[in-house]
């Protein structure tokens, strides 16, 4: 089969992005499948034999000076409507990917008949002229991210912050429309299964579970090194207070002047985030190591 895989951002450090599409491909190429890879910035890491296709974006939210690098775009109605979504506080990639996608796929056709259209989690409406395609479109979901949206809308303190909330998660309503069009659609676990069909009121004759897996000849034991005593490990791809690291720090603070603990972080704090000012209020700085976020290919 010729697959083509898309996914609006493919960060190499995330789990969900980069690493998932890594993996996907490379054994849907191992099994004989041509695989393509379309993606938006950050770009994934691909296998050999598999191709990547990168697609531009203004990628604002990567730095600050993202903008200045690419005033010039402005005169395409793609890239400005996204710099006006931004500035508006709503996040549109989901979106603006899924219609790049859409053109870039267009062109390709023109030397390759894909079988099948797989999405990483993007669903936007781009997906649905996919379909006018005549080729199938499936879509893996994760987790469905109206639950994240409900769980920072009772974290709000105030009804500035709610609304603020509600305008960045205003794309769930697309996901929620795409998700029930397309189809197929494939999460990884039998509990996300249930929440999807919650959330996104998506039938269960239309779900399919593909479990994730794990890499035995890269994650082994290593019988050599002697357990420390209680010693935590935590691997953390982002700073947001939904996946709970505040509540760690906090119960780390009640536990220390009791017993001795450590806690090594897997990835990078934000500078001048929550974290790093959690960790200097509890005084938590004696027991905590951040090792940084390195390449997996870079552990080998």
């Amino acid at each position: 089969m010729k697959i083509c895989l898309l996914s609006y951002r493919g960060n190499p450090y995330c789990g969900g992005q980069g690493i998932y599409v890594y993996y996907l491909a490379r054994e849907l190429h191992n099994l004989g499948h041509e695989v393509h890879v379309i993606s938006g910035p950050p770009y994934p890491e691909v296998a050999d034999g598999v191709r990547l296709h990168k697609l531009k974006s203004l990628n604002l939210y990567e730095s600050e000076d993202s903008l200045l690098k690419n005033l010039s775009r402005l005169r395409n109605p793609l890239d400005f409507y996204e710099f006006m979504a931004v500035c508006l506080g709503t996040f549109p990639e989901p979106l603006t990917f899924s219609l790049r996608a859409y053109l870039k796929l267009k062109k390709l056709l023109s030397y390759h008949k894909f079988d099948i259209i797989h999405d990483n989690q993007g669903l936007g409406y781009g997906l649905l002229l996919m379909k006018c395609l005549k080729i199938p479109v499936v879509a893996t979901i994760h987790h469905p991210i109206p639950i994240d949206r409900d769980l920072a809308l009772t974290q709000a303190s105030n009804l500035s912050e709610r609304f603020k909330l509600k305008r960045w998660y205003s794309f769930c309503t697309m996901q929620n429309l795409v998700s029930r069009r397309i189809e197929r659609v494939i999460t990884v676990s039998q509990s996300s299964a249930d929440a999807i069909e919650r959330a996104h009121k998506i039938t269960r004759s239309k779900l399919r579970l593909v479990y994730n897996g794990v890499d035995i000849d890269f994650f082994k034991v290593n019988g050599g090194v002697i357990k420390e005593p209680n010693s935590l490990i935590l691997v953390n791809s982002g700073e947001q207070s939904i996946k709970g690291v505040p509540y760690l720090l906090k119960a780390l603070h009640l536990l220390k002047d009791e017993t001795e603990v450590k806690l090594t972080v897997v990835g990078s704090p934000t500078p001048d985030g929550q974290y790093l000012k959690l960790v200097k209020e509890y005084g938590l700085g004696d027991v905590i190591t951040f090792t940084g976020r390195r390449l997996w290919s870079s552990c080998c």
